[in-house]
């Protein structure tokens, strides 16, 4: 999740040196490329996955899509507005970097609203197994399109708070702070109660998992989850810190602010790596993607020579 309040963008956003400002900037630009290719890539392959088991997918692909608008759109701001935060800072900027910070929010929780809504569903799939597998596409759609609401929602309030400023700025942060938590500390409790209930039933552990497909599926999603705290957790602790206690934070090195804020996004990057490691069928998925491109290319190629 990428989200950072007013007086923790204020901690974020401030000019460093402009010797360093390049070396980040140029890290920061690799790690926008390779997040917005390989979500990319994994939306695709995600669509055209031969599976039995469809629906799941679809929380992936969300997913997928709010860590591509990290990519293609959060990053990318960013690191115009680190290039551009040694000049002095003109209304013009401040706009842009409000712009940011609200992009930045929206991408973030969608993240991890989409996270704890795939917990969730774990937990559904092992508590009622039978329910879950009746369970038809319409509702996959109508949840995921209420996490998206709910992620514009508050990116939202960031916005009338501290650039509209129609309501109080303290709104805001107490929304974000409780609603990222809180989703972490639901996606935490449920996994650790969804490997107790597997571990309790250990005679029936391949029921409760499924198929081979299912296994790897839950054993991604594991380590998505898992990535996605340990990424998540130094950047918004550094953010609360700042939204309550700045001071705190005064002596923070600036380098050691940008590499919390690398590792924040670097967890948008890792998960198609997990996907093609864990996931067969998604690996098959991105093979055939290319394999059907290159297929399709060298037919059109000799079509135009005849």
């Amino acid at each position: 999740m990428n989200s950072s309040s007013n007086s923790s963008s204020s901690l974020q956003n401030q000019s460093a040196p402009s010797h360093n400002n390049a070396g980040w900037c140029t890290a920061f630009a690799v790690e926008a490329i390779i997040i917005t290719i390989g979500n990319i890539i994994s939306i695709l392959a995600l669509i055209y996955m031969k599976s039995p088991r469809k629906l799941r997918r679809w929380f992936l692909v969300s997913l997928s899509i709010a860590d591509l608008f990290v990519g293609a759109l959060a990053l990318p701001m960013y690191v115009y507005f680190l290039s551009a935060s040694s000049q002095t800072m003109n209304k013009t900027l401040l706009l842009f970097q409000f712009a940011y910070n609200a992009v930045d929010i929206f991408s973030g929780l969608a993240s991890v609203f989409t996270l704890t809504v795939i917990s969730l569903e774990r937990l559904y799939a092992v508590l009622l197994p039978l329910i879950h597998r009746s369970t038809r596409r319409r509702y996959y759609m109508i949840v995921i399109g209420i996490l998206w609401f709910l992620a514009a929602l508050i990116s939202g309030l960031f916005w009338m708070t501290n650039v509209v400023q129609m309501l109080p700025p303290g709104l805001f942060i107490y929304t974000m702070t409780i609603c990222s938590f809180a989703s972490v500390g639901i996606i935490i409790v449920v996994y650790v109660a969804v490997w107790i209930k597997i571990k309790f039933f250990l005679h029936k552990r391949s029921r409760l998992l499924g198929p081979g497909e299912e296994r790897n599926i839950f054993i991604a999603l594991g380590i998505v989850t898992v990535v996605f705290v340990v990424t998540w957790l130094p950047f918004n602790i550094m953010n609360l810190i700042a939204n309550f206690h700045v001071s705190l934070l005064k002596n923070l090195s600036f380098n050691v602010i940008f590499f919390v804020k690398l590792l924040h996004y670097s967890n948008s990057a890792i998960n198609p790596i997990v996907y093609s490691l864990k996931i067969p069928e998604f690996r098959r998925s991105c093979i055939s993607l290319f394999t059907k491109t290159e297929h399709d290319y060298l037919l059109k190629t000799r079509e135009t020579r005849l």
